[in-house]
């Protein structure tokens, strides 16, 4: 466990468990909320039932930032076969804490976790609805590619792909 001190208030991170999959589903529901067409559905993200297991076993973590007893916001990674490129995943702040820093400091903390592990290149996949998340990878090296994906989703979801070589 670590403690973050944002702007006005503190926070603290943790490796999330498989019982912190209702609050962060809740906390991702939440969010997406926040957009119009689109929708959580667990089906689509079934790693967020048991997410300590699930990016566990693909040589990853699955963290959570608690306020007040709360989940507030996420972050997660999992290693690429080859163990040179790692895949950040779940990047999700709730819009009461944002402006504390918090997307930065958990992208930050990813990276030098992978970077420990000499991961030499960080990945991404971001709703193209993501605009101020775009605008945090952009701010932090991250190359937006001109590869794009469509899930097939309920939410008919378009994601741009994005890279940096750390």
């Amino acid at each position: 466990m670590a403690k973050y001190y944002g702007r006005s208030r503190e926070y603290l991170i943790r490796e999330a468990l498989d019982s912190d999959g209702p609050c962060v589903q809740r906390l991702i529901a939440d969010i997406f909320s926040e957009y119009e067409g689109v929708v959580f559905v667990l089906d689509e993200l079934p790693d967020l039932e048991a997410p300590r297991r699930a990016f566990k076993e693909r040589g990853g973590c699955f963290y959570v930032v608690e306020h007040g007893g709360e989940v507030v916001a996420c972050v997660a990674f999992v290693m690429e076969a080859d163990l040179l490129r790692a895949e950040l995943y779940r990047l999700y702040v709730d819009k009461n804490h944002r402006g504390e820093g918090l997307g930065q400091h958990l992208l930050e903390k990813v990276e030098r976790i992978v970077r420990a592990k000499h991961v030499q290149e960080m990945h991404l996949w971001t709703d193209v609805l993501f605009v101020d998340a775009h605008r945090l990878y952009m701010r932090n090296g991250y190359t937006k590619l001109k590869e794009n994906r469509a899930l097939n989703d309920v939410s008919d979801t378009i994601e741009f792909h994005f890279t940096k070589v750390l």
